[in-house]
């Protein structure tokens, strides 16, 4: 004779599996919760590991680059509180390609730390051209960004010991 199953019995095995469908869910949610916090967190790190890889690879390739125009020589490099302009040395991958490319680091209006760049020298009389210039987000949510940067003057007076000179700090250089 087969027995069926009593009111109660149903009653604790229902609490039962509640309880154990509770304990899944809430175990769920804190993983899902955990793997979100851990993505935006990696997310971050790249953001910081892109910004350091090409400033990196555009400031350590940084030259001098004189232009020789109508108001005659000037270079290129024009250091402000919230932008640098500078030229930096690259790998030819194209015909198109120079040696050089023409910098602009700075923070846009949508709070992004872009770079641009193009292929042309950056001048007085010539400026960014808007189809031969590249941009690259670097950052996003920027509020701003201030540069410095150090300078030694290079005249000694009488008496005066190189090793004496300390470096200068300025919020722009021209």
């Amino acid at each position: 004779m087969k027995k069926a199953f009593t009111l109660l019995e149903m009653l604790i095995s229902v609490s039962l599996f509640a309880l154990v469908a509770a304990a899944s869910a809430s175990l769920n949610m804190g993983s899902i919760s955990t793997y979100n916090s851990i993505n935006e967190r990696h997310q971050h790190v790249q953001e910081i590991i892109r910004v350091d890889e090409t400033l990196q690879r555009l400031i350590t390739n940084m030259k001098a680059f004189w232009w020789k125009g109508e108001e005659g020589k000037q270079n290129i490099f024009l250091g402000l509180p919230e932008s640098m302009r500078f030229a930096s040395q690259g790998s030819v991958k194209t015909l198109v390609d120079g040696a050089f490319r023409f910098c602009e680091l700075y923070v846009d209006d949508d709070s992004q730390l872009v770079i641009r760049y193009q292929m042309r020298p950056l001048t007085a009389g010539i400026d960014f051209v808007e189809d031969k210039t590249l941009y690259s987000v670097l950052a996003n949510k920027v509020a701003s960004i201030e540069l410095s940067y150090a300078g030694i003057d290079s005249e000694l007076n009488a008496g005066e010991n190189e090793s004496d000179l300390s470096p200068e700090w300025m919020s722009e250089w021209d």
